[in-house]
């Protein structure tokens, strides 16, 4: 399979994470947000959209890198391991908004993604051994978990 493809097909996956977080998104949107004490420094909501669309593009594009890069090292483990850790993030990504905003549950959303940042950081780690061009588009992502995590984290002490 070729890099292009694989990038598509982790482009593909990292949306598919979008829609199923979009889902606690809008559910939790409206008064029950709109009354929350929010920190001064919480961004506007239409800023939301396009960062997390080209997050989630560069999610995709770095793990196709990785994931043609990894398959040519000498030790397989090292593929299972960017995979299985790439999964968990995109997991807990797209637990974090169903907990935080359908939930509404604002503590358990800080764990998640704290959790995710974890995660993000042991992406790096390991991405960093394949492909630091693809490895370096993940920071953004995990700056912007980190943001988003002290933002949770003011958010849930307020209410």
């Amino acid at each position: 399979m070729s890099t292009l493809v694989r990038c598509l097909a982790w482009v593909g996956i990292s949306f598919l994470a979008a829609v199923i977080g979009s889902v606690g998104t809008f559910a939790g949107l409206g008064d029950w947000y709109n009354n929350l004490i929010k920190p001064s420094w919480t961004p506007p909501s239409w800023l939301f959209g396009p960062v997390w669309t080209a997050l989630y593009t560069l999610m995709g594009i770095s793990m196709g890198l990785m994931d043609s890069s990894s398959r040519t090292h000498s030790d397989p483990s090292y593929n299972r391991q960017l995979i299985q850790v790439f999964t968990i993030q995109i997991i807990l990504n797209a637990l974090w908004p169903l907990v935080f905003f359908g939930a509404g549950r604002l503590w358990l959303g800080l764990f998640v993604i704290l959790a995710l940042e974890l995660f993000l950081l042991t992406w790096i780690r390991i991405g960093w051994r394949f492909s630091r061009t693809a490895t370096l588009m993940i920071v953004p992502y995990a700056a912007w978990v980190g943001f988003a995590s002290c933002l949770n984290a003011a958010i849930a002490w307020r209410n």
